[in-house]
């Protein structure tokens, strides 16, 4: 039988990417090894504020992380949109460009439970897998409807002929975000532990989050 092409998705702000995400999708790959891994530079998301920086910068630092990673890929689709973006249409637009392969979105835990606050959020699982990554998170924040909705969707294993599958690891994780790093930034403190060495450079060059 010939090879199914099996594509990951990771979407963030990527404000600025660090080694969380690196390390997420990192230790991700090892387990699931796909074929490639499309990194989404969000455009205009709506559940976050606009960021201090251009969209383009974003766009630079990411291709300079992922550049030296064969696996990674990073996507322009909503970065090149002018509408605020919804994942619904972002899969959309990746399953009509790769007709025969199979998606699956990565996330931590805790933009996996908050699902429901999405845009046409049960159709996505009709368009692909979902593998989630556990993070500390607040039991409260839980959503009922969530977990009755996914709870038989639940699997140890993703069938790729398939989509509708929810898989969760349990993966050590790097206890940073995007947020705190440019806190530090801004505070003039230590960050390059945080950083690819390029995208720090980008950072210092441009003078950015200052």
């Amino acid at each position: 039988m010939k090879h199914k092409k099996v594509i990951g998705i990771f979407g963030s702000s990527f404000d600025p990417i660090h080694i969380g995400h690196l390390r997420l999708v990192e230790k991700v790959q090892q387990v699931m090894n796909f074929d490639e891994i499309r990194m989404v530079l969000t455009g205009r998301p709506p559940h976050k504020s606009n960021s201090t920086i251009s969209i383009e910068d974003r766009w630079h630092m990411l291709c300079l992380a992922c550049k030296p990673i064969d696996y990674l890929v990073p996507e322009s689709f909503e970065k090149d949109r002018t509408e605020v973006s919804y994942s619904i249409d972002t899969i959309g637009y990746l399953r009509e460009r790769n007709i025969a392969a199979s998606f699956c979105w990565i996330m931590g835990s805790d933009a996996y439970y908050g699902l429901p606050s999405w845009h046409r959020w049960k159709e996505l699982f009709d368009l692909c897998n979902f593998v989630f990554v556990d993070r500390p998170t607040k039991e409260e924040l839980i959503d009922d409807q969530m977990n009755e909705f996914c709870r038989k969707k639940m699997v140890r294993r993703i069938d790729t002929q398939i989509n509708g599958q929810v898989l969760n690891l349990k993966l050590p994780m790097i206890d940073i975000s995007s947020s705190e790093i440019r806190r530090i930034i801004k505070g003039q403190g230590r960050y390059l532990e945080f950083l690819p060495q390029t995208v720090a450079d980008y950072i210092s060059s441009h003078r950015l989050y200052g």
